[in-house]
């Protein structure tokens, strides 16, 4: 059965986002302004996204691919502006993943759609693939409804806060951070899938000794860090640069925790940053061309200045990648029954812990042999962002899924979120799996972050062995509990005329 008709997928968008919006009024607000903030901020959102969608229904086909990009690009700036009033610029809020992911693949999707227009692609068939679609009005509502879905579930309460700090002094740790670091060197060598993890829980119970100690210097340990793993594991690029996202966290922690100049100061170098080892990290790893760190380091400024190499610029930071493999499993998975998985995909997580059997398929196979039989065989893979997968494995009914998994995320992130601040270990864990969310919203699949999280776990156990050891975690009985914002009691003082009152002298 196949359908060309983008009114289904509008009317089931618009039903999951109205029930969203409403469901959200069963819970607290901070305060009346609060509520007004949301109620407005809602409504635009709710009632932007169809208005785009039957403007782009209207267009001839080819004059909507071309206006793809500033589509996306504009309702992601109008969402995220709302966004911001609501929350009035809390950077946890921003780092959650249901705004996090519509950040992140809004503006990717939004270049990558500017990319294709211009033809500015890498490989041909892929490009050819592009000119051939001819349904992308169903697309559009879908993706843009998804960017919809995760604006309205950003919203919901509680906020992302984090713990309180521990009531026992902690040690500052930074002999601790010494051996992490030394331990985090030594093991860039080992060439191995997994290690990605133990190296995000080395680096973020380092990042978190130095910020929580408020070095001078913790920026530059981050930079020290991140540098030396691009420099030398940078066959994974994303596990060097997903760091940054920690740090950045770190920071709103025990530094500012609201957008300001501050963060201006520190975001534009981090983004020249981010982009010039994108870019290094590329060059060396470009076939018939062997290059040091150094030497592709120094072909940086000559190579992005040339415009013949938009294609791969665009390419490395995974532009056109992420546009082109979302949109077209969620244009095949809307108009191809069979394809459905039915939730197979997401079962499959609860499979990782069981080392033998037969186990469901991941989301990156299925559509891999879909989209590109041999290269599955060779034992390649496409990542089509978390956008694609609930589109196929319910089709039309993504939406609800969609809703479902951000929201979990959500409800992760926040506890995730409260713990960090505990003691070296427990915080570190929290932060990797903070990072893992990011690869999450990236594609890699719900099998994959359960898989990480139980091996950063066992890490974990071997960072507060060695924080205790080397006496930078304090060794406690006691159970560290958080006390419900509901059950603090503000103690007032007593009225003047009661006898609990004291009797201040004249003149005092």
């Amino acid at each position: 059965m196949e359908t060309y008709s983008s009114l289904p997928a509008t009317l089931v968008g618009i039903a999951v986002a109205a029930a969203i919006f409403c469901a959200r009024f069963a819970a607290p607000f901070e305060d009346e302004d609060h509520q007004q903030r949301y109620l407005w901020s809602g409504f635009a959102g709710i009632l932007s996204w169809p208005a785009l969608v039957f403007l782009a229904a209207s267009l001839p086909n080819d004059v909507l691919k071309d206006l793809l990009a500033p589509l996306y690009l504009g309702q992601v700036a109008l969402l995220v502006y709302l966004f911001s009033r609501v929350t009035r610029g809390r950077i946890a809020d921003f780092i959650k993943p249901s705004m996090l992911g519509l950040i992140y693949i809004g503006i990717s999707v939004g270049l990558g759609a500017f990319m294709y227009s211009i033809e500015a692609v890498v490989r041909s068939r892929d490009l050819a693939d592009y000119m051939s679609w001819y349904h992308m009005a169903e697309v559009y509502s879908a993706v843009s409804g998804s960017f919809l879905i995760m604006f309205l579930i950003s919203l919901w309460p509680p906020r992302a806060t984090f713990g309180p700090p521990p009531t026992e002094s902690q040690p500052k740790g930074y002999y601790t951070a010494g051996v992490l670091t030394v331990l985090l060197f030594a093991s860039l060598p080992i060439d191995h899938p997994l290690m990605a993890v133990p190296w995000a829980v080395l680096a973020c119970s380092t990042f978190f000794i130095v910020f929580r100690n408020k070095f001078k210097w913790r920026w530059l340990v981050v930079a020290l860090i991140v540098g030396v793993m691009a420099a030398f594991a940078y066959d994974s690029k994303r596990n060097a640069i997903f760091l940054l996202l920690p740090a950045l966290l770190l920071e709103a922690r025990y530094g500012s925790a609201r957008l300001n100049w501050r963060w201006v100061r520190i975001g534009v170098p981090m983004a020249f940053v981010v982009g010039f080892l994108i870019i290094t990290m590329s060059l060396i790893r470009m076939p018939n061309a062997q290059r040091s760190f150094t030497e592709a380091a120094a072909e940086v400024p000559t190579y992005a200045a040339d415009p013949k190499n938009l294609a791969l610029i665009s390419n490395h930071f995974e532009l056109g990648y992420m546009f082109f493999h979302t949109h077209n499993s969620v244009q095949a998975s809307l108009q191809i029954d069979r394809l459905n998985a039915h939730g197979l995909t997401y079962l499959k997580a609860l499979f990782v812990p069981v080392p033998f059997g037969d186990k469901p398929p991941s989301y990156i196979d299925l559509y891999t042999r879909w989209a590109e039989y041999d290269f599955r065989e060779r034992g390649g893979s496409w990542m089509a962002s978390a956008l694609g997968e609930p589109f196929w494995n319910f089709g039309i009914w993504g939406f609800a899924m969609l809703a479902l998994v951000i929201g979990l995320l959500d409800w992760v992130y926040k506890h995730l979120l409260r713990n960090i601040g505990r003691n070296i270990a427990v915080s570190g864990l929290a932060l990797a799996m903070i990072t893992f969310i990011l690869q999450l919203l990236r594609g890699s699949g719900f099998d994959i972050y359960v898989a990480y999280s139980m091996v950063a776990a066992g890490v974990a156990i071997v960072v507060a062995m060695v924080a205790m050891t080397t006496g930078g975690m304090a060794i406690s009985r006691k159970r560290y509990t958080y006390m419900p914002r509901s059950e603090v009691r503000v103690r007032t003082p007593p009225a003047p005329d009661s006898p609990g009152a004291r009797i201040r002298p004249a003149g005092a």
